[in-house]
C-alpha cells in the first residue's frame, strides 16, 4: 500500500509542476486560466492524498519522504514540454492529450486505492479523488475538442461557472 500512495503523491506532484509548466508557456489567457485550475487541484489533491498516507501509513510516509530525495519523476508527464511552449495548435493538442492520459492513470490508480482500502473515510476520499479526476480529463477532452476546431482555448470562466 505504501508504494501505492508513493506513486499517487509523485503523480499529484508531476501534475501541478506539468499544469504549472503549461500555463507559463501559453501566451492565451484562456489556456492559462484553465492551467492555473488544473495546477491548484493537483495541490489540493496531493495534500489529501499525504493526509491520508500520514494517518493510515504514518511509518510508510515517513520512509517515502526520505526515499523520494533521489527518484527520479515516474516520466507520467513529459519532462520536455512539446516544442518549448504552447504557442501553435500541434502543441496544444500535445499538452492536452499528455493530461489526459495521465487522469486516466491517475483514475485508476485512485479506483484501485479505494478498493484495497480497509478504511471507510479513505476508501471514500479516494473515490472522491477518482471522481474529480475524470472530471479533469472531462475539461481537457473537452478542450481537445474546441482548440481543433478553432484552434483556441475555451473561454474558461465560462466552463466553471
Amino acid at each position: 500500500m505504501c508504494t501505492i500512495m508513493g506513486k499517487a503523491l509523485d503523480l499529484e506532484e508531476e501534475g501541478m509542476k506539468f499544469y504549472t509548466k503549461c500555463k507559463e508557456t501559453t501566451k492565451d489567457e484562456n489556456g492559462k486560466e484553465m492551467f492555473s485550475y488544473l495546477a491548484k487541484e493537483e495541490i489540493i489533491h496531493y495534500n489529501k492524498v499525504a493526509e491520508i498516507f500520514k494517518t493510515y501509513l504514518n511509518k510508510g510516509y515517513c520512509d517515502y519522504i526520505a526515499a523520494r530525495q533521489d527518484k527520479p519523476e515516474s516520466g507520467v508527464f513529459e519532462k520536455n514540454f512539446p516544442g518549448g511552449g504552447l504557442n501553435d495548435k500541434t502543441d496544444i493538442l500535445a499538452a492536452l492529450n499528455i493530461g489526459i492520459n495521465a487522469e486516466e492513470n491517475s483514475i485508476k490508480l485512485y479506483k484501485q486505492l479505494a478498493e484495497d482500502s480497509e478504511n471507510d473515510e479513505a476508501k471514500m476520499a479516494f473515490q472522491k479523488l477518482a471522481t474529480e479526476e475524470q472530471k479533469h480529463k472531462s475539461i481537457l477532452e473537452n478542450e481537445i475538442e474546441f482548440v481543433t476546431g478553432t484552434g483556441e482555448f475555451h473561454d474558461f470562466k465560462q466552463v466553471t461557472s
